[in-house]
């Protein structure tokens, strides 16, 4: 009886560990967190609005409540100067184009500072586009 409990009991634990992990649609589960070169220049050339809305769109998505106090909304820079909300990435050049990076919540806030509730995009030059 005894060996009968013990046996039954081992069959449950399993049974309390928790499930496998879930990947959540969000940026990191959008292919990485950044596009960078090869990417870049694979892609007709147009906006960097358009180079994530066709190939991270995921990205262009605020995703969980703020309070009301925050301003919302996805922050832009470009070459860690900000620039705006995400309508600032219209019109941004893809010539001389480096990288583009999502950061969420926590890296933003570490990287340029409070007020970043839907994370930010980062957009890197390696040369300043022409015109801009």
């Amino acid at each position: 009886m005894r060996r009968t409990l013990i046996v039954s009991g081992l069959l449950l634990i399993p049974g309390c560990a928790p499930g496998p992990a879930v990947l959540l649609p969000g940026p990191a589960a959008d292919q990485t967190s950044a596009i960078t070169g090869r990417e870049i220049a694979s892609l007709p050339r147009t906006d960097v609005y358009w180079l994530i809305r066709h190939s991270r769109p995921l990205w262009l998505q605020t995703r969980g409540p703020v309070a009301p106090t925050m301003d919302g909304g996805i922050r832009v820079y470009v070459d860690g100067m900000e620039l705006g909300g995400l309508e600032q990435l219209r019109g941004l050049p893809l010539d001389g184009l480096a990288r583009v990076e999502y950061l969420d919540a926590r890296e933003a806030t570490l990287r340029f500072g409070v007020g970043h509730p839907h994370g930010a995009i980062e957009v890197v030059y390696g040369a300043r586009p022409r015109g801009g």
